[in-house]
């Protein structure tokens, strides 16, 4: 997966060090992963949060607010987490914790979405936040600047 994240970063901000964020209305309009949310949609509930304010990626709350699922509008690249009272409440999942997030694998597996781990999404890119100055995370730039 790490070896894909360079040119998949290159390719939608275009410059690193001047990203540009057109990628963002290029994905809220073609919908890429209209195919999996139906798919989801079939076996469980499906809450669209998207902010396209400050989201990267497609946002989606699973079944009775059990998961958060994040779609990256970068590339092919997925964000599980579990959900307590409306927030993250734990580390991203790359292995089951029920039957529900053994669904939602399984279809993002299906579907060719790669998985990104909890370990690599605190890495650091080369992406630059150009307000901070700083470099985002791989979190920051394949689900969120915020």
């Amino acid at each position: 997966m790490l070896d894909l994240l360079p040119q998949a970063l290159t390719a939608a901000y275009g410059s690193l060090q001047a990203p540009n964020y057109a990628f963002v209305t290029r994905a809220l309009r073609k919908r890429p992963y209209r195919d999996l949310v139906a798919a989801l949609e079939k076996v469980m509930a499906v809450e669209d949060i998207t902010d396209s304010n400050y989201d990267v990626s497609f946002e989606y709350v699973l079944g009775d607010s059990a998961y958060l699922l994040q779609l990256s509008m970068v590339g092919h690249f997925a964000a599980l987490f579990p959900l307590g009272t409306s927030r993250r409440t734990g580390a991203a999942l790359v292995r089951a914790d029920s039957a529900d997030a053994e669904t939602v694998l399984c279809l993002l597996k299906q579907h060719g979405m790669y998985l990104v781990d909890e370990p690599t999404l605190s890495l650091p890119t080369t992406v630059l936040d150009t307000e901070s100055g700083q470099t985002l995370s791989v979190y920051q730039a394949l689900f969120t600047f915020s």
